[in-house]
């Protein structure tokens, strides 16, 4: 049972291109129209203090005392691949 070609040709146009252009369109109104939610106008560097880990250790008040006298810096080279 076929519907009237009308409809059909309708539906198709709906669907392969007026859906398309309404989100394309709605995208770009939100790109450049939107206020960002996370603005960055003032950037932060954060500064922190690293340790080596040691396998089998896990208690935080342990791991904590030993940040204690270690320096703070801004990165750390790890030497792994992304």
């Amino acid at each position: 049972m076929r519907l009237n070609p009308r409809v059909e040709r309708a539906i198709y146009l709906l669907s392969a291109f007026a859906t398309p252009l309404v989100l394309v369109l709605f995208s770009l109104i939100a790109l450049f129209a939107w206020q960002t939610q996370y603005p960055t106008n003032d950037p932060q560097t954060l500064s922190f203090k690293v340790m080596q880990g040691v396998p089998g250790r896990s208690d935080p008040v342990e791991a904590f005392q030993q940040l204690v006298g270690k320096p703070v810096t801004p990165y750390q080279e790890t030497q792994l691949s992304e």
